[in-house]
């Protein structure tokens, strides 16, 4: 995979992932009626099939690659989750904090 193709992969990803975050911050609990034409459009499940879709191509082509080692399996792949999932699971943390402060 080219360099260029993996950041178009990662481009789309990440307007997927904003489209849903946009479409979950336009629910009536939290903007009234004022975004109804955004809900109605319902592209937020668009958007999660379609990064789903991009991240298949990616972990395919993670997967076609051979790692030499099982150490070295290992060590990709929890550095791959780690990198995400730590600073996920602090900001999910921080804000429950912060919405239960409130």
């Amino acid at each position: 995979m080219s360099p260029r193709f993996s950041t178009y992969l990662d481009a789309v990803r990440f307007l997927a992932a904003l489209l849903v975050l946009i479409s979950h911050l336009v629910y009536e609990r939290f903007t009234g009626t004022m975004y109804a034409f955004v809900r109605e459009l319902n592209l937020g499940s668009d958007a999660v099939m379609l990064f789903f879709v991009m991240s298949g191509f990616v972990i395919a082509f993670a997967a076609d690659r051979k790692d030499p080692t099982l150490g070295r399996f290992v060590f990709n792949r929890a550095s791959r989750l780690w990198s995400v999932a730590l600073p996920a699971l602090l900001l999910t943390l921080a804000c429950d904090r912060l919405g239960a402060w409130l």
